[in-house]
């Protein structure tokens, strides 16, 4: 366990494994920034196994202000393929690629919700500059998901019309109230005043 600390207060980095390693790559006083999910325990907020690197690598975060953290398994771990392994990655795979991602959606409808382009949407989800572009992406590609989904729901409701004509009620209730009334003997007198 150790103490991270800031102008705004004081962080609880918290390791189930490798203490000795922990000791030996890092130094008190020297400035180092602190990556993951923070939690609360006793009152207390902390990291569990944080990512740490030192204040000097920023410049080669891709311009981005805010770091993106991806769910890893015990196994990736094990192999050495963390967050930031997959950040790098991301990273490298969109600076290389040389096309910009032709839009999805209607023009129409991007400009009607003020949606980010697709191709920005995709760099800024992954490095943002600011906690605002993270939203804006995010609102895009969640709409962009829930818009392809309500299409497909569409397009299976009318495939199921024209396959299936369904039943067809008229008789079939006619048929049923006379034998609820038959049934209960109840005169049809009774039924209209209701």
């Amino acid at each position: 366990m150790a103490d991270f600390q800031d102008d705004t207060g004081i962080l609880k980095l918290v390791w189930f494994k490798g203490g000795k390693w922990i000791t030996g790559s890092f130094s008190p006083g020297v400035e180092y920034i602190v990556f993951g999910k923070p939690g609360v325990f006793n009152g207390i907020i902390n990291i569990i196994h944080p990512e740490i690197e030192s204040a000097d690598k920023q410049a080669e975060r891709l311009n981005s202000a805010l770091q993106a953290q991806y769910s890893t398994t015990e196994k990736l771990k094990n192999q050495f393929i963390s967050s930031k392994t997959i950040s790098k990655l991301i990273g490298n795979m969109l600076k290389q690629l040389k096309i910009r991602l032709p839009e999805t959606m209607p023009v129409y409808l991007v400009t009607r919700y003020k949606l980010m382009e697709l191709h920005e949407a995709l760099h800024k989800i992954h490095f943002p500059s600011n906690p605002d572009e993270l939203e804006k992406a995010r609102h895009r590609l969640k709409f962009e998901e829930l818009f392809y989904i309500q299409l497909n729901l569409l397009r299976f409701k009318a495939n199921r019309n024209l396959k299936l004509k369904g039943l067809y009620f008229r008789v079939w209730v006619r048929n049923l109230i006379t034998f609820i009334i038959t049934i209960y003997r109840l005169p049809l007198q009774m039924l209209r005043k209701e």
